[in-house]
C-alpha cells in the first residue's frame, strides 16, 4: 500500500531549504538549524521523515557519514543525472557533479570482475576539493582560475610539506 503524500506547510518549508543548498549535503539538526534562522519551528523528527519520504520519492539523495555520523541528505535537482557520481569536500562540504567516463568505466569493471551492480546515483568519493587544498597550502582562490590549476598548486605543497593534514592547519611552506 502506497502512503499519499501530503503538501504540509512543514514540507514546503524543508523542500525550500533544501533547494536553496542544493549544492551541499546536510544532517537533519543543520536543515533544523536553517529552518529556525528563518524562525520555522519544525520538530526533528517532522524533518527526519520528510527528508527519508524525500529520498522515496527520488527527490532527495542520502548519503551515510563514513565515520559513523549523522546521515546527509541532497536535493536530487530535476537535471541530476543519475548516472553520474559525486564528489564531495570534507572540508566545505561542497559536492560537485562527477561527469566522468572512468566512472563508467569502474562500474563496468566492477560488474565483469566482481559481478556487482555500482549505483552510480549514489556513488559519492569523498576528498578535498580544488579551492579548499589551494587555501590551505596559501594559494588564493583568484590566482589560480581553473581546478587544475588549484590542484597543480596544492601538488606542489604536498611536495614542500611532507605528512600534512588538510583537515588540520594550513601547509604553507
Amino acid at each position: 500500500m502506497t502512503r499519499r503524500t501530503y503538501d504540509t506547510w512543514q514540507r514546503k518549508s524543508i523542500l525550500s531549504v533544501m533547494v536553496s543548498r542544493a549544492d551541499a549535503y546536510l544532517t537533519v539538526d543543520e536543515v533544523l538549524s536553517l529552518l529556525k534562522e528563518q524562525d520555522i519551528q519544525v520538530g526533528r523528527t517532522t524533518v527526519y521523515r520528510t527528508l527519508e519520504r524525500l529520498v522515496d520519492e527520488g527527490r532527495m539523495l542520502k548519503v551515510a557519514d563514513v565515520r559513523g555520523g549523522a546521515a546527509q541528505y541532497r536535493s536530487a535537482a530535476p537535471e541530476f543525472d543519475a548516472t553520474q557520481g559525486q564528489l564531495r569536500c570534507e572540508r566545505c562540504g561542497r559536492v560537485l557533479t562527477l561527469s566522468c567516463s572512468m566512472l563508467e568505466s569502474f562500474a563496468g569493471h566492477i560488474l565483469d570482475e566482481h559481478g556487482f551492480e555500482v549505483d552510480r546515483s549514489k556513488t559519492v568519493l569523498y576528498g578535498i576539493c580544488g579551492a579548499c587544498a589551494a587555501a590551505a597550502c596559501g594559494v588564493p582562490e583568484d590566482a589560480t582560475p581553473s581546478a587544475s590549476a588549484r590542484a597543480a598548486a596544492h601538488h606542489r605543497c604536498l611536495g614542500q610539506c611532507v605528512g600534512h593534514d588538510l583537515s588540520e592547519e594550513s601547509c604553507r611552506a
